[in-house]
């Protein structure tokens, strides 16, 4: 077997063979990154208080109810996927990644920030960010169940710290914004 010329070498990095290659090694960079920062997210979670997770549902409460009225990322919130109303299909799959691309930029820039309050939201954007990453890839799945099950030990004090975050809702419109996906969530919890 002989060795590539140089010049055969610099046309395989531009053919769609190499395209492809760089492409799959981004990518699989791009998956272990994401599969860190989702178990650093989760081994979090697992430490956490009641205190702490109920913190966490109203951190992505208010990030739900802000991508659902922002025009900062492309599309709106996928509320059909994640409350079970549609199925994930490959193409869907592919469009939550995509989404979970601009959260992630999202979130970089808000922690970046470093303004008062706003870190605290980064643990919403990580909620958003493992829920599509499980919906999207069936074998993830019992992640998702494993991160809202974790997040309705919360649940007890959701309204309260819901009401101190923004005194202006009433009741309803706070149990309106409670994150519960129906792909993970068996039985919601009450709150009544």
């Amino acid at each position: 077997m002989r060795e590539s010329e140089p010049s055969e070498l610099s046309g395989q990095l531009f053919d769609n063979t190499g395209e492809n290659m760089f492409r799959g090694w981004i990518g699989k960079k791009s998956d272990e990154a994401a599969a860190h920062l989702q178990e650093s997210y989760l081994a979090l979670l697992r430490r956490s208080s009641p205190a702490s997770l109920a913190s966490s549902l109203v951190a992505a409460a208010l990030i739900r109810s802000f991508l659902k009225n922002t025009t900062i990322i492309s599309k709106p919130f996928p509320d059909e996927y994640f409350l079970g109303l549609k199925q994930v299909d490959a193409a869907v799959a592919s469009e939550l990644s995509q989404y979970n691309i601009q959260l992630a930029a999202l979130r970089a820039g808000i922690v970046q920030s470093r303004r008062p309050h706003f870190e605290s939201f980064a643990s919403g954007f990580d909620t958003y960010m493992t829920t599509f990453r499980a919906l999207g890839r069936s074998e993830l799945a019992e992640t998702g169940r494993e991160l809202w099950h974790l997040l309705e030990g919360g649940s007890a004090g959701y309204l309260e710290d819901m009401g101190k975050a923004s005194p202006e809702m009433d009741r309803q419109q706070m149990l309106e914004l409670l994150p519960m996906p129906n792909a993970f969530i068996a039985n919601a919890p009450s709150l009544s």
